[in-house]
């Protein structure tokens, strides 16, 4: 493997595993799978066109003699790249010369589990059929979080007690997106697709962690989908808070929102 392509990694790598294929791997293999019919059946300038103006992404070769690579950033220094490839038909199966691969790259990309960027993925292409179908179903924002956010927001909150305003804007930066903040709270906000938001707010005096949405599009998305996201971003933000304060002790949590090779590499 030359040098650029040393630059991907795999799940199976991210895992962790070596030589031995990773649950989160034969996940993406269900992924791919599932999904290849939207390659398969629509022409890539309309792939390309929603996926660069209504994903966030953006459609490219990166030489693994693909027919196109759909590659996101899913934080600043961590790229998932769908690679599409298509041999051609094999004894009159159209999708047995067909198959979604996937790979991983990006300074960051090995502190954040595969679990984590799989379930990105899924909801990535979730949302890529719904924009070709033309589904025009909507997702209500309730009022009430679930029990899911509910319980996640509980278990991540206490590392957050941790975090310096002066430490802010350097968080901001770390999850790309931006930053409100005045003497009594700050709120920071992610854009994960075009109108889709999550913000994530702190209030001091209160200690309240909370997790809302916003944006034009997002109740194009299902309910779940939206926890994910939200989940997603309160765990880059953990990311932060542990390699920005190593010698506070954290909650066990923070071992799960680290990938097992970031934990392997930096266990003492």
């Amino acid at each position: 493997m030359n040098t650029r392509k040393k630059n991907y990694v795999t799940a199976r790598q991210i895992d962790g595993r070596s030589g031995i294929q990773s649950p989160h791997e034969r996940e993406l293999e269900t992924i791919g799978k599932n999904k290849l019919d939207l390659f398969l059946n629509n022409p890539q300038e309309t792939i390309k066109n929603i996926v660069e103006t209504k994903l966030n992404g953006i459609i490219e070769d990166i030489r693994f003699n693909e027919q196109y690579t759909i590659s996101f950033e899913y934080f600043p220094s961590v790229k998932i790249h769908i690679l599409y490839f298509n041999y051609g038909e094999e004894e009159g199966e159209p999708t047995s010369g067909a198959e979604l691969k996937f790979l991983f790259s990006g300074e960051k990309v090995m502190w954040v589990p595969s679990e984590d960027l799989n379930s990105f993925i899924d909801i990535a292409l979730e949302y890529l059929e719904y924009l070709i179908i033309s589904d025009e179903q909507i997702y209500n924002l309730s009022t009430e979080k679930t029990s899911l956010l509910k319980m996640a927001i509980n278990q991540r909150t206490e590392p957050f007690l941790n975090l310096k305003p002066v430490h802010l804007n350097a968080l901001a930066k770390f999850i790309g997106g931006s930053l409100e903040q005045n003497d009594i709270s700050w709120a920071l906000l992610k854009t994960f697709f075009p109108g889709i938001e999550v913000i994530l707010s702190y209030e001091y005096n209160s200690r309240n962690l909370d997790v809302q949405y916003g944006g034009a599009n997002i109740e194009n998305i299902n309910p779940y989908a939206r926890n994910q996201l939200g989940i997603f971003f309160m765990n880059h933000c953990l990311r932060f808070v542990s390699v920005t304060y190593p010698a506070v002790k954290m909650p066990q949590i923070m071992k799960q929102i680290f990938s097992f090779s970031y934990l392997k590499s930096h266990s003492q």
